[in-house]
């Protein structure tokens, strides 16, 4: 990530691994100092459920018209 992506808050390229939260990896610009995480400006960002439970989430989510379908039969 270092030279592949920029800072999403200053566009710099220089940044360097710093540590992890919560198993995520943290990474921290050297032009303004800034951390973040790999998640950050994604629809990942800020949640606290791990990819796993979204994507449970989801396909229960998928299967419930189904279900309902079922039902009414």
């Amino acid at each position: 990530m270092s030279s592949q992506s920029p800072c999403h808050r200053c566009g710099a390229s220089h940044m360097v691994k710093n540590g992890s939260k919560d198993g995520q990896p943290r990474w921290v610009c050297r032009n303004c100092k800034r951390s973040f995480s790999p998640t950050l400006g994604t629809a990942m960002d800020r949640l606290r459920n791990t990819p796993t439970e979204v994507e449970c989430v989801l396909k229960v989510k998928n299967f419930l018209p189904m279900l309902r379908a079922l039902a009414c039969s």
